[in-house]
């Protein structure tokens, strides 16, 4: 796992922390792997750290950040998928969102990444139902997609596998190719189900009939 100390700021790639004094502290150690669908027997479990950084500048004002620290394959591509959807989701509901700061890689070590935004601090309590579907219904109604399609720029995560979310013309397609990628991700664990994609290939013929 990353250490504090790997996050000397001369080891990165990123022009924000030229500052005089620079104070990360652990803040977190999430699994990126979704537990319905893993068999900690047969798969390890991908990490990410989270810090707590504290800056000091000049002017001895004190800054908080928070970095997200990648250390699992494709950890370039998963700081970039955040980096990007933030800034999307920025765009429509800012009210809503922390605003993404920065991402790159280490240099001493170019396989780990790093994800940069402000910290703050969280609420325990959960929005309600009704406060979570105004912030969806919002989302929805004020996005509209850049090519007229279905999908993102960039490949994002569910967990650890990559989401294909290259255009297609139809919200069908799109969600065919999402339900099957997932069946197969659910399968690796456990080895090949023959029923289960019998099965899942009956949901999508059905699924077409009913549209």
């Amino acid at each position: 796992m990353p250490s504090a100390a790997s996050l000397n700021p001369s080891s990165c790639h990123c022009h924000l922390l030229h500052f005089p004094r620079f104070s990360p502290r652990p803040y977190g150690i999430t699994s990126m792997l979704a537990t319905a669908m893993m068999d900690e027997n047969t798969l390890d479990p991908a990490l990410i750290a989270g810090y707590k950084v504290e800056l000091e500048g000049e002017s001895e004002e004190e800054e908080e950040f928070f970095v997200k620290v990648l250390d699992c394959e494709l950890a370039d591509e998963m700081a970039m998928a955040e980096f990007e959807c933030q800034k999307t989701l920025m765009h429509h509901i800012p009210e809503h969102i922390v605003p993404p700061i920065a991402l790159g890689t280490f240099q001493d070590d170019p396989t780990k990444a790093f994800y940069i935004t402000h910290f703050r601090y969280l609420h325990e309590k959960l929005p309600t139902t009704q406060q979570l579907l105004t912030i969806v219904k919002k989302l929805h109604l004020s996005s509209t997609s850049p090519t007229g399609q279905f999908g993102f720029p960039v490949t994002n995560f569910w967990g650890p596998p990559p989401m294909d979310n290259s255009w297609t013309d139809s919200w069908e397609e799109y969600f065919t190719r999402k339900f099957r990628s997932a069946l197969e991700y659910g399968q690796q664990p456990h080895s090949r189900d023959d029923e289960l994609c019998e099965l899942g290939e009956e949901f999508i013929r059905r699924s077409y009939q009913d549209c």
